[in-house]
C-alpha cells in the first residue's frame, strides 16, 4: 500500500493528513504530530499540528498549500518531512528528528474494509500499529535524546463525522500488544449510519472487529470512565478508559474548513480485556492511550 499517495477524493474542498505519535515515558515525552493540507476554497493551506500531551497544549503552524508535497513514500511541508523511516520537524519551539525501526504495519489493505469504497465524507487508515523510534527533541533550546514507541494513521475526506470516538494504545505491559479503534455516525450522501472498526494486534494473532464483519458495539458513559464493549461470535472485547482530560485540537468541518474543535487526550488510562466464552484470554492496561470521545452519550 502507498501510504502517502494522495487521494483523488480531496483534490478540492477536502482535507488529507497523517497523524503520528511519539511517546518516551522515561523522558516524559508524549507528542502527537499532524502533517496535513486542506483544499477548502476559502482558505487552502498546509499545516502541522503539534500536540504536547505533557504540557497539554496544541500548536497549529500554517504553510502555503504549495509548500505541501507528497510522494509515494513521504510527505513534505517545506523542510519538514514524514515517512515510514523518519520524522523531521522544526516549528515554533519544537525541533524533532527521529528515525523509525521495527514497524508493525497494518496487515490489511484497509482498516475500513469495503466501507472504503462507499461515498463517505471521511476515511481513516491505520499505517503503523506501532514502531520503535530513536532521535532527538529540542524544545526551547533544550535537547533530549529519545527512545520510544510510535503510531501512525491517515485520515482524509470532506469533513469529520457528526459524532465519533477514537482510541489508540500500544504502551501495554505486553510490549507486542497494540490496539486501534474508531467509529461514529459516518456521513454518507444520504444517511448517517453508525459504523466502527477495531484492530487488536497481539504477538501471535490479530483480532478484527467491525461493522462489516457483523461485530456488535455497545458503550456506556460513567462518572469516572467510558466503557466500550465489542462482540463477535464467542469473543468479547471490553475497553475501559479513565482519566480522560482532553485538549482542543483543530479538525475539518464542511469542505475541509479547518475550524472544528476536536477534543483529544493522549495520556488516558485504558484497560482492555479479551474474553472467549466468558473466559479471559488476556487483560492489560496502558497509561498512554490516545482517546477522543466526540459522541453524544452512549451507543
Amino acid at each position: 500500500m502507498k501510504h502517502f499517495e494522495l487521494k483523488d477524493k480531496v483534490k478540492k474542498n477536502g482535507f488529507e493528513g497523517w497523524y503520528t505519535r511519539l511517546t518516551d515515558p522515561s523522558k516524559g515525552v508524549n507528542i502527537a504530530v499532524i502533517f496535513a493540507k486542506t483544499t477548502y476554497h476559502k482558505d487552502p493551506h498546509g499545516f502541522i499540528q503539534i500536540y504536547d500531551g505533557t504540557l497539554k497544549v496544541n500548536h497549529y503552524f500554517r504553510f502555503l498549500l504549495s509548500d505541501f508535497k507528497a510522494t509515494d513514500d513521504g510527505v513534505y511541508l517545506k523542510d519538514n518531512h514524514l515517512s515510514l523511516k523518519t520524522l523531521k520537524i522544526k516549528a515554533g519551539d519544537y525541533a524533532i528528528d527521529v528515525n523509525f525501526a521495527k514497524p508493525v504495519q497494518n496487515s490489511y489493505k484497509s482498516a475500513m474494509g469495503f466501507l472504503e469504497k462507499l461515498p463517505l465524507e471521511t476515511f481513516q487508515e491505520v499505517v503503523l500499529m506501532q514502531a520503535e523510534f530513536k532521535g532527538t527533541l529540542i524544545f526551547k533550546g533544550q535537547t533530549q535524546n529519545l527512545i520510544g514507541k510510535s503510531y501512525m494513521e491517515k485520515t482524509y475526506g470532506k469533513k469529520f463525522p457528526k459524532t465519533w470516538f477514537w482510541l489508540q494504545a500500544n504502551h501495554f505491559q505486553d510490549k507486542a500488544l497494540s490496539i486501534s479503534m474508531s467509529g461514529g455516525h459516518v456521513p454518507t450522501l444520504f444517511l448517517r449510519p453508525f459504523g466502527f472498526f477495531v484492530l487488536l494486534y497481539t504477538k501471535n494473532k490479530t483480532y478484527r472487529f467491525a461493522t462489516y464483519n457483523f461485530s456488535q458495539f455497545r458503550s456506556s458513559v460513567h462518572d469516572d470512565h467510558v466503557e466500550m464493549r465489542v462482540k463477535k461470535g464467542r469473543l468479547t472485547l471490553t475497553v475501559k478508559v479513565y482519566d480522560h482530560h482532553p485538549v482542543e485540537l483543530v479538525g475539518p468541518k464542511d469542505a475541509g474548513d479547518m475550524s472544528l474543535p476536536v477534543y483529544e487526550c493522549i495520556n488516558a488510562n485504558t484497560k482492555i480485556t479479551l474474553e472467549k466464552n466468558k473466559q479471559v484470554i488476556f487483560s492489560d492496561e496502558s497509561p498512554y492511550a490516545g482517546f477522543e470521545w466526540m459522541m453524544k452519550g452512549a451507543v
